[in-house]
């Protein structure tokens, strides 16, 4: 049976929508909205390597963290990390508060840069956290940019998502997005996007089946993802996407192995606009496939370490 959510929830300030999915399509719930901020139009040199080994907090990042003990800081030390700091993100728990509280957008702990970056290969070291099954924060590694502008002229206004996204209370699933355009409509919210989810309990790969839907169905299994434990061992993994003219491969280290978890080889819904590189966290009101029903709000702080980016850009 397809796996369904509904469109997408966003705001005036853009997006990155992460649906909480469920088996049954008749278990539908909603999907939470992420901010995204707009800074310089401009791209950096297109043959200029950017890395940030995140140990002072010198360098073109911005921070967002509206919630009191909510937290992305630099220079943090950790001995298994490549040279020993990290960036820290917390998004602070608190076991008073409902899953209805601190929803969405306005409260997201973010860590971004002012610059904008093009084709090319993102590579970051990243420790994703955990939560109960009962709980929810949204963990992303992405690229964004939207200006309310609809640069490519097909109607609908451009916003630009190359998404990576980890869910705190079920780590065996990677949740992958292309999005090229999305507007708020009062007759139903138009979007261009594909989604692609990962399993890694069992292997099974689900996508969207149409560029304006959010109907996930099985795909098919892929042996080489059958890694039961792979992001819930506290351990750092090497994420990232290649991003080309004509085609976006996700993938994750695993060991010596470079998996890939999906590439998007459909021209037509390639992004062509440079993007902010972006780490953030955020609470969703309501579970995402497998769970269903009300996510609690995180009793305890969930935290996402960053141990080094590196991005190199690419001609195509």
């Amino acid at each position: 049976m397809p796996l369904t959510c509904s469109a997408t929830c966003r705001n005036s300030r853009a997006f990155c929508c992460l649906c909480a999915l469920s088996i049954a399509a008749v278990g539908v719930t909603g999907c939470g909205p992420q901010r995204g901020l707009v800074g310089r139009q401009n791209a950096p040199d297109a043959g200029t390597i950017f890395e940030s080994e995140f140990k002072t907090s010198d360098g073109p990042w911005s921070i967002e963290a509206p919630l009191p003990g909510a937290s992305a800081t630099f220079g943090n030390t950790d001995m298994s990390a490549r040279d020993g700091f990290m960036a820290k993100l917390v998004f602070p728990g608190d076991a008073a508060l409902a899953s209805t509280d601190n929803v969405g957008p306005d409260f997201v702990t973010q860590l971004q840069t002012t610059e904008r970056f093009g084709f090319g290969t993102l590579r970051s070291r990243v420790k994703f956290g955990g939560c109960s099954g009962t709980e929810e924060v949204v963990q992303a590694v992405l690229g964004y940019f939207s200006d309310g502008l609809d640069h490519n002229q097909n109607g609908i206004t451009d916003d630009i998502e190359i998404d990576l996204q980890i869910a705190c209370s079920s780590r065996e699933f990677a949740y992958l997005s292309v999005f090229t355009d999305y507007q708020a409509d009062p007759a139903g919210d138009r979007f261009r996007k594909l989604s692609h989810v990962v399993d890694f309990s069992t292997g099974t790969e689900y996508d969207t089946p149409a560029d304006n839907s959010d109907t996930l169905v099985k795909s098919g299994t892929n042996p080489s993802l059958l890694r039961p434990n792979l992001l819930n061992s506290g351990n750092y993994y090497e994420v990232g996407y290649e991003w080309h003219t004509n085609s976006v491969r996700f993938f994750l280290v695993d060991g010596a192995e470079s998996l890939t978890l999906w590439t998007l080889s459909d021209p037509t819904h390639v992004p062509q606009l440079p993007v902010y590189l972006t780490y953030n966290m955020w609470h969703p009101s309501t579970h995402w496939f497998p769970l269903s029903g009300d996510a609690d709000y995180p009793a305890n702080d969930v935290v996402m370490d960053v141990d080094w980016v590196r991005f190199e850009p690419s001609k195509e």
